[in-house]
Formats: C-alpha cells, sequence, structure tokens
C-alpha cells in the first residue's frame, strides 16, 4: 500500500521534515488544503434551526445555500473563492502543449488499433476453445519442419497420488 510500510502496510511512513522554505511552505499548503478538504466533509450543518431536526430532510440545506452565496449572477464562483492549484491545472489542461500532446498521442493510438485488433482477434480465436476438454491435447504450434528432429525421454511424476 502506497504511503505505508510493514507488514499488511500498517505502519505509516514517517515523512522527512523539509529542509528549505520553498519546502516547508509547500508542505504548510499542503496541510492547509487537507484540512480545508476535511472541512468539507464534516456532515454537521453550521447553523442547525428547529425545522430541520422535525423533519430530517432538510438536514445540511443551509450548508448547500451558503455556499452558493458567494457565487455571481451567472453561476460562476467567485475568482477568490478559486483554488489557485485548481487554476493552474485548468490552464495546463487548455494549454497548447497539453492539447498537441493528447491529439499526438490519439494519432498514435489509431495507427496502432488496427494491428492490435487482428492480433487480439487471432488469439481469441485460438483461446476460445481452452473451456472444451476435447481440444486440450491438440497442440497448436505447426509441425516441425527440421531434417532431423531431436527427442529425448521425459520422466512424469504424479505429486497428485
Amino acid at each position: 500500500m502506497r504511503g505505508f510500510e510493514g507488514e499488511g502496510g500498517k505502519n505509516q511512513r514517517r515523512r522527512k521534515k523539509p529542509q528549505t522554505a520553498q519546502g516547508r511552505a509547500f508542505l504548510q499548503d499542503v496541510e492547509l488544503g487537507s484540512q480545508q478538504f476535511i472541512r468539507t466533509l464534516d456532515p454537521q450543518p453550521t447553523n442547525p434551526s428547529p425545522h430541520n431536526e422535525n423533519t430530517g430532510q432538510l438536514y445540511g440545506l443551509e450548508d448547500d445555500e451558503n455556499r452558493y452565496k458567494g457565487q455571481e449572477a451567472d453561476g460562476l464562483p467567485d475568482p477568490e473563492a478559486v483554488d489557485i492549484r485548481v487554476q493552474r491545472l485548468q490552464a495546463y489542461l487548455q494549454s497548447q502543449d497539453y492539447i498537441e500532446r493528447k491529439l499526438l498521442e490519439e494519432k498514435q493510438w489509431e495507427e496502432v488499433y488496427d494491428g492490435m485488433f487482428l492480433h487480439f482477434y487471432e488469439c481469441a480465436s485460438k483461446t476460445a476453445s481452452w473451456g472444451n476438454p476435447n481440444n486440450w491435447d491438440h497442440n497448436w504450434k505447426p509441425p516441425c519442419e527440421c531434417a532431423q528432429p531431436r527427442s529425448r525421454p521425459v520422466v512424469l511424476v504424479d505429486l497428485l497420488s
């Protein structure tokens, strides 16, 4: 299991503390993002009202209303509320370099799909009969074209009986 070590991944790895100011700032940024994410998962409403306790159907509705109060009329969130990492990821995904790389990757896959399909179909047709016990003793290899084929005795041992 990634991030864990020991028997069955029970012990979490100890992390080295960053030595540089940039590393400490990055670690603090990661911890802050983690805490913000955990707060969004908190199932408790911030302002419980008596009518929520009676119906049970409106649980957490105020949280949704409070979340959308910071949005503009066109439905987009306030620019300050968007995480800087999300903005960087969005900029990367919209960059020309990323788009060109994805198009090149799709083109390369299209070139190999036909050959892959032919080989897959050939293997699938050979292995389709593996569930049939009548075909288990069939030798699928082409016959040997050697002038003097070699053979040697083989001793078989039955381990199960």
